[in-house]
């Protein structure tokens, strides 16, 4: 019976401890976060053990003391042991949360005590891609965008490695319409410094896309205009054969249409498929009239610089036969007035 009694105390204690380890666990990553010096001293001095203790989504607070806003938790942790190159569940360090979150000064301390700069998580994405996905365009992401641009690539950042789908740091910064991160890293020399290191602009993603294609999508003309001046070939074909001006046409951008025509596009490319960048655009297959109108315009400046109303796709259809089927009012009415027929 003496013996119970010792086994059911015992479990008892087990469980107290186990109970107390957990919540300060929970505690210590809250103070972190919050920026809670002296809670996380506390915690540190009763339980050390706790400076890499992890969540269920496998963050140790360094994680969560980056997304605060000093870094005087940051640097307690690290003096006493925590993991700069710990990964959570989404294979992100801790830098790669500072740069989700923006914060230069915590990347920062990451940086001075050997934080990988290039350190790739599950998606392939190093910090670098993380400053190009995060966050909005407006003024202060901006400024905080390129602070943390600017102090990785310090720190030689390589500008070309690749995501798990091939896109480097320009190609996502283009897609995003980054155009002060764009700058940077055009401006930008990989490790090395040497000049033949600079980032090549027309390396490609695994669908053959340069960033041209990704900022001719887009509606920031600046970007392009500097792609542009990079070197970049405005003829650049991805594996489907589709050059930035497909692109532009498909999404019916018409500032894009025009810059690109002028600095050399081909209106009459072919893709694949055999559709240049009047049929892909005539193959937009959504939107309401104001799209109609807009498709119509792009329309009439493909025209207007060259591009044959007649060209037929693999399929044997024109523009118009394309406009036909989806119901384009406004544009099968431009295409007819330049000799189109079905």
């Amino acid at each position: 019976m003496n013996g119970l009694k010792v086994v059911a105390v015992v479990g008892v204690i087990w469980l107290g401890s186990a109970t107390r380890a957990g919540a300060d666990a929970a505690d210590i990553h809250k103070a972190a976060q919050s920026g809670d010096l002296a809670e996380v001293k506390r915690l540190l001095v009763r339980s050390p053990e706790l400076v890499n203790a992890r969540t269920k989504a496998g963050e140790t607070p360094l994680h969560a003391a980056v997304r605060a806003r000093g870094t005087a938790v940051v640097e307690l942790l690290l003096t006493r042991g925590a993991d700069v190159a710990a990964v959570d569940g989404k294979g992100d360090s801790p830098l790669h949360s500072a740069a989700r979150a923006f914060h230069a000064g915590a990347a920062r301390v990451l940086l001075d005590h050997q934080a990988n700069v290039d350190a790739p998580n599950k998606q392939r994405f190093t910090a670098l891609h993380l400053a190009a996905l995060s966050g909005q365009n407006n003024r202060e992401d901006v400024a905080r965008r390129t602070a943390l641009t600017t102090l990785l690539l310090a720190g030689k950042a390589d500008v070309q490695a690749a995501d798990k789908d091939g896109m480097t740091p320009l190609h996502v910064a283009a897609a995003r319409g980054r155009r002060a991160m764009v700058d940077l890293l055009l401006a930008a020399a990989s490790p090395g410094d040497a000049e033949d290191d600079k980032p090549t602009p027309d390396v490609i993603d695994k669908h053959g896309r340069t960033p041209l294609h990704w900022a001719a999508a887009g509606t920031d003309m600046t970007i392009l205009e500097n792609l542009l001046k990079a070197g970049m070939k405005v003829n650049a074909t991805d594996k489907q054969g589709e050059t930035p001006l497909h692109y532009a046409a498909r999404r019916f951008r018409l500032e894009a249409i025009k810059l690109l025509s002028a600095r050399g596009g081909d209106v009459n490319a072919r893709a694949k498929s055999g559709a240049t960048p009047l049929i892909a655009l005539a193959s937009v297959g959504h939107g309401d009239r104001e799209v109609d109108e807009a498709l119509a315009k792009v329309a009439d400046v493909l025209l207007s610089r060259g591009a044959q109303v007649d060209a037929r796709d693999e399929e044997g259809l024109t523009a118009l036969n394309h406009a036909v089927q989806q119901g384009r009012t406004q544009l099968t009415a431009t295409l007819e007035r330049y000799g189109g027929a079905e």
